[in-house]
């Protein structure tokens, strides 16, 4: 294993195999979608082999048929080093002419231990840029990479799926579409949650009730037709009891079976999506909807949407008056107002 690319990657001598090694959940693997695209449209003859999560693999699976292989390193299902030891073999029986390993833990260069390819690691490159996205872009920078912002592409039979199954509730093509998304990966497990957490995760039912209800309010007395949804696994549908009952018939609440790609296209269709810090925020932001992310005790600047600044509005906890009192200290109408703006009005 080498630790620098000799020579420098070029138009004139590109790589045509590159291993890229990212595992994380769905807003990590997001967040990557930038340097795949740029690499992807840098070199068309590129292929490329993903290690990931299996969150990683179902986001990326259909993301462009140049990803040969994605290989899943899954630390739940074998210990440790019997996954690293698969992997590696893995890894030295194909012929890879670059590594990216986007990963900040220099562990995962064990997975290289086998091989001598030249190497560039996350872990040891300069941090001159704070954002994920930009680190990562940061590897190829001297191979002439075109930067992207983060984008994903849309199943076009799934966005048939969800047409229909808006119209069926009076939501056509016309209507403005505002999503929330009141909830965060594992909230409904509710033993492996960190109770100190939650003020910096999670914003009042209250406060969701009261911005949909203000939402309403708007549409009526201008005359627009404006519809706001949520849209939430069964299993979680409880923990938003509250805010529908206090939203007095703002919301209308979905709950369908478990489908990854129906819900890219319905995040898609969304004109304005309101959320935490969370991975619906990212995959909203790449699928080209705008958003209204609410952060606490978490920079967007790192890690925020991968995308143009003019897509998205950060509301911070810490620009309040009260910045401990978390998520809490952002009013429903400070949102409003932020909602009013992307909605041009």
């Amino acid at each position: 294993m080498t630790t620098q690319a000799d020579p420098i990657a070029t138009p004139a001598h590109p790589p045509q195999r590159v291993l890229v090694i990212r595992v994380g959940h769905v807003g990590d693997m997001v967040v990557i979608t930038p340097l795949l695209r740029s690499l992807l449209d840098w070199n068309e003859n590129l292929r490329l082999t993903l290690i990931t999560s299996g969150e990683g693999r179902r986001l990326l699976h259909n993301f462009d048929p140049r990803i040969e292989n994605i290989w899943i390193y899954d630390r739940r299902r074998f210990p440790g080093f019997v996954e690293k030891n698969r992997l590696a073999r893995l890894i030295a029986s194909r012929h890879f002419d670059r590594v990216l390993v986007l990963e900040d833990n220099p562990s995962f260069l064990d997975l290289l231990r086998r091989v001598d390819y030249p190497v560039h690691a996350i872990a040891s490159a300069p941090v001159s840029a704070r954002h994920f996205g930009d680190r990562a872009l940061s590897l190829v920078a001297d191979w002439g990479v075109p930067r992207q912002w983060a984008s994903l592409p849309v199943d076009a039979d799934k966005q048939a799926q969800v047409r229909a199954e808006l119209a069926a509730l009076g939501i056509d093509d016309n209507t403005l579409v505002v999503g929330l998304h009141p909830s965060y990966s594992g909230r409904n497990k509710r033993f492996f949650r960190n109770p100190r957490s939650e003020k910096h995760r999670v914003w009042p039912q209250d406060y969701w009730a009261e911005l949909a209800r203000q939402i309403r309010r708007f549409a009526e007395d201008s005359n627009r037709d404006i519809r706001v949804i949520v849209d939430l696994p069964a299993k979680e549908a409880a923990l938003v009891d509250e805010m529908m009952r206090q939203a007095d018939g703002s919301i209308t609440l979905l709950t369908p079976p478990p489908d990854f790609e129906r819900y890219k296209a319905l995040l898609a269709r969304m004109d304005v999506l309101i959320t935490p810090n969370s991975g619906p925020m990212h995959l909203a932001a790449a699928l080209g909807t705008r958003v209204i992310a609410l952060f606490s005790n978490w920079d967007p600047g790192e890690c925020g949407p991968y995308v143009d600044p003019a897509d998205y509005v950060a509301l911070r906890a810490e620009d309040t008056a009260q910045p401990e009192q978390g998520l809490t200290a952002i009013t429903a109408e400070q949102v409003f107002t932020a909602l009013r703006a992307q909605m041009g009005s």
